[in-house]
């Protein structure tokens, strides 16, 4: 598909992302939200027909979109001119369409350059051969145990805001609780928030505009509450909103444009099918088509588009199942379960994550050893590492990613809280320098 296809904002964006920017660091230079961002990147996709950002950046190479062309006058503009790339030329001498086409190609092939290499990082971390030594080495030292925690704490909600780790509510060793614990670990200072008005465990975080939302959870007398409460992070005060339209815990949760998304889950009548949307514009919820079986403590992640519901555990047992929605069509009868592929062994619980292309999975087994699981779109395969995590995982923790990192919080051992921390480099970030010839 043509360039004209594309709306300047999409243009703009896809140049933006094939400088390998991230979704916030988009919206951050245009003065846009995420969600936004998020949508045009969706529409952009579908237009030129590609699926990952990488695959979108060499559209953008093909097309000439990663870099803003140079202008060259008839009359040899001299150095003093500033080029639409924003460089200006030192040398008070003109410049030469040989000069601009030599620059052109030396900045795309150093784009593909750093594109395939970055690729070639992420992808063969440690998962290829189990008997490269190097391999093994690199993943074992992405692995990282940092300061314990002040508290113990497991079956938690975690987020991200603002650069600071927030750990609400959870089982402590004191029981159920209602606090809210933040860390900034530029200062390695920990700090009280405002507590949450109902004590519970077994919940997930989404943040929204400046707020944390909370919906359900399991209270200290093991019933289940159908309450969604509400952090505005910017007064530090918290509000009750609209009701679930069923008491529920143990979902798994995702956003997607500015909704949040509920999957599965306990309450009182055993393990759920439903799916839910929460739309916090009007404050209302939506019952969806349930999925394809009843599941609890699965994880959920937004990918390419679609909403991953990973792993967790049915009437049976521990399942490898992985299903998909494509949320965008949540009001047409195209919303229908697509069933990905399944996760190369059952695992006790599993935490999701998506950096980039890749979705990558930290899940423990029966045994008690800790993996890493990474997924393609592209392979459309599992990749699971040779080896346990050097470090000691606990399960039921809370998990946030920041700058490339992995974090995981907390957990339980042996049914007891615990106030461990361990995190892991899912990704290098490249700062590329100015280059002057």
């Amino acid at each position: 598909m043509e360039n004209n296809a594309l709306s300047d904002r999409e243009l703009e964006i896809l140049r933006l992302l094939s400088q390998g920017k991230s979704n916030k660091q988009i919206a951050a230079d245009l003065f846009i939200s995420v969600n936004t961002v998020k949508v045009h990147v969706s529409n952009i996709y579908e237009k030129i027909g590609v699926s990952s950002r990488t695959e979108a950046t060499l559209y953008a190479l093909e097309k000439g979109l990663t870099i803003k062309p140079l202008r060259v006058n008839d009359d040899n503009q001299n150095l003093n001119e500033i080029l639409d790339d924003g460089t200006k030329n030192d040398n008070n001498s003109p410049i030469s369409k040989k000069e601009i086409k030599y620059r052109i190609f030396f900045t795309v092939g150093l784009s593909l350059l750093l594109i395939f290499s970055l690729g070639y990082l992420l992808s063969s971390l440690f998962f290829k051969t189990s008997s490269s030594t190097e391999k093994a080495i690199d993943y074992m030292t992405r692995w990282q145990e940092l300061d314990q925690m002040p508290f113990q704490r497991s079956r938690f909600a975690s987020a991200l805001y603002n650069n600071e780790f927030y750990l609400i509510g959870g089982e402590s060793e004191t029981g159920i609780t209602n606090r809210v614990d933040i860390f900034n670990p530029t200062t390695q200072i920990w700090r009280l928030g405002k507590s949450k008005l109902t004590p519970v465990k077994n919940v997930s975080a989404a943040i929204i505009n400046d707020r944390i939302y909370i919906p359900g959870g399991e209270t200290q007398g093991g019933e289940y509450t159908d309450k969604l409460e509400v952090y505005d992070l910017v007064t530090d005060t918290w509000d009750e909103k609209a009701r679930l339209p069923i008491r529920i815990s143990s979902y798994s949760m995702a956003v997607y444009e500015g909704n949040i998304y509920i999957f599965g889950g306990r309450n009182q009548t055993g393990i759920l099918d439903t799916v839910f949307l929460y739309d916090p514009a009007i404050d209302k919820w939506l019952s969806l088509p349930s999925m394809e079986s009843s599941v609890e403590n699965s994880t959920a992640v937004e990918f390419h588009g679609s909403i991953f519901v990973i792993g967790g555990a049915d009437q049976h047992g521990y399942t490898r199942n992985v299903q998909s929605i494509k949320p965008v069509n949540y009001q047409t009868a195209e919303f229908i379960w697509m069933n990905e592929t399944e996760l190369p062994a059952q695992y006790n619980w599993v935490s999701a994550y998506s950096i980039s292309d890749l979705i990558f999975v930290i899940a423990k087994d029966k045994n008690g050893n800790t993996g890493l699981l990474q997924y393609s779109d592209s392979e459309k395969q599992w990749l699971a590492s040779s080896q346990s995590a050097p470090v000691r995982i606990d399960s039921n923790g809370g998990g946030v990613i920041s700058e490339g990192f992995i974090y995981l919080f907390g957990g339980e051992k042996n049914g007891k809280p615990q106030n461990r921390i361990v995190r892991y480099q899912a990704a290098y970030l490249i700062s590329i320098p100015n280059i002057n010839k």
